[in-house]
């Protein structure tokens, strides 16, 4: 679908305040998306930098119940998780348009600075105006159940 680098950049935590912590993402100058403002599934790998040279990224793995699908490949430079992308408005938050990765059952830890590496894999849903931020949390629990289910 579409792939692309991207730097992690600090956000205002509107997704670690509702539950959802997100990395959020600035492109490199020049560097746009072919994509349609909604919420993506994708792959993302973290590059280490000069503060994850002695980070074991083994130890960056979850013990949750599905392991094996959020934490792809660990290896000497990079390790890849699965996530949810938002990309567009952040209308029910009255916000402005954001790029933002909710990593599936990532140990949650900053990531400011470190290069990542985006995988568009499918298109969840359009971006929309929830009623309630108590919907727009129900909401991306189903996309997070969703995207599971089609990654196994």
């Amino acid at each position: 679908m579409s792939h692309f680098k991207a730097e992690v950049i600090k956000g205002q935590g509107k997704g670690r305040g509702i539950g959802f912590a997100t990395m959020n993402l600035e492109l490199k100058a020049g560097q746009f998306l072919q994509l349609s403002h909604g919420v993506y599934g994708c792959k993302v790998k973290i590059m280490k930098n000069e503060d994850f040279a002695n980070v074991n990224l083994n130890k960056l793995r979850t013990t949750n119940h599905l392991p094996d699908i959020n934490v792809i490949q660990a290896g000497e430079s990079r390790i890849t998780y699965y996530g949810v992308m938002h990309y567009g408005q952040r209308e029910t938050l009255n916000l402005p348009s954001s790029l933002e990765i909710h990593l599936l059952d990532f140990e949650d830890r900053d990531l400011y600075g470190y290069e990542v590496e985006v995988e568009v894999l499918e298109k969840i849903r359009d971006v929309k105006k929830f009623e309630s931020v108590e919907k727009l949390k129900e909401q991306i629990e189903k996309d997070i159940e969703l995207f599971k289910k089609s990654q196994k």
